[in-house]
């Protein structure tokens, strides 16, 4: 039975579609086509809605086919983003099936956990399931992560505990490799480089294309209507009217999404991830400064 050698394991909305892709590309590494099989986490995960979602593997040996078409001298790999924010089902499920499952080797991108947030409040808006405004978003998230249809999509403020999440995997996984999103969007080559070496392959030439994955487009729209937009009509029908038909709305949400959050919630969140960031520098050695500055402004 074939299972991988290594697991991108997150964060989502963090560059793991990119990385995922640029793999992709060389003779000696095979992913599955189909990116996020779920099966890790979901395996132990006690509640299983999302089941509904089709061509998810429910078996080990459902799970092992997608590995089928891999040649003997290729390393084999997958891109699951949920496995870091269920790191305990996603390991039980290494250590209950895997051949000497401390040896699989984990690759986790992290991004600066504000951007994070609007990023996966603007997709979830995009594709039409978050109707709250980001403020209530974040005050029922707990609530709705109890669900667990919900608890994949609407995690903001819980899938940036990154700390927590990754001590469950360097606490057993003997190789573990973080990436920050802003050198995997800066500096690809470099970081697929260095992506190579942790995964024991040897130094092949590589250039990214200009190319963004899974990302939203846009365009013209006026960054003021934005924000009496997100200010005056809240949940109303009106809103996620306006917001199914007109994508150009997504280019200002980054920008004016947070006029909606109380300013004692906004700095709350600064304090937050001030002192993730903190953390996660003393723990693995992170240059985070320019995470700090962001939330020392």
């Amino acid at each position: 039975m074939k299972q991988p050698n290594f697991i991108i394991v997150g964060a989502a909305k963090a560059g793991t579609t990119s990385l995922h892709q640029y793999l992709n590309t060389f003779d000696d590494i095979y992913l599955p086509s189909k990116k996020e099989l779920w099966y890790l986490q979901l395996a132990h995960n006690p509640n299983q809605e999302i089941r509904t979602r089709q061509n998810l593997p429910i078996s080990i040996e459902t799970y092992s086919s997608y590995f089928n078409d891999a040649t003997t001298n290729q390393l084999l790999g997958e891109a699951t983003p949920s496995y870091l924010l269920f790191p305990h089902y996603t390991l039980k499920t290494i250590q209950d099936h895997f051949e000497e499952p401390e040896n699989t080797k984990i690759i986790i991108v992290l991004r600066e956990p504000l951007d994070k947030i609007l990023s996966l409040y603007r997709f979830n808006l995009k594709i039409r399931t978050e109707h709250l405004s980001l403020e209530d978003a974040l005050k029922r998230e707990k609530e709705r992560f109890k669900t667990y249809k919900e608890s994949i999509g609407f995690n903001y403020r819980l899938s940036c505990e990154y700390s927590k999440q990754i001590s469950v995997f360097t606490h057993f996984f003997k190789r573990v490799k973080i990436i920050l999103f802003n050198d995997l969007k800066n500096s690809p080559e470099k970081v697929i480089a260095e992506t190579r070496e942790f995964l024991d392959l040897p130094p092949i030439k590589f250039e990214a294309k200009a190319q963004k994955f899974n990302k939203s487009t846009y365009t013209s729209f006026d960054p003021q209507f934005a924000f009496d937009f997100i200010k005056y009509f809240k949940n109303s029908v009106i809103k996620r009217r306006i917001i199914a038909s007109n994508k150009a709305f997504f280019k200002y949400i980054d920008t004016y999404a947070y006029h909606d959050i109380p300013h004692s919630v906004f700095m709350e969140l600064k304090r937050q991830f001030l002192q993730e960031a903190i953390r996660l520098e003393s723990l693995y050695g992170l240059n985070l400064e320019h995470w700090k500055v962001k939330y020392r402004s």
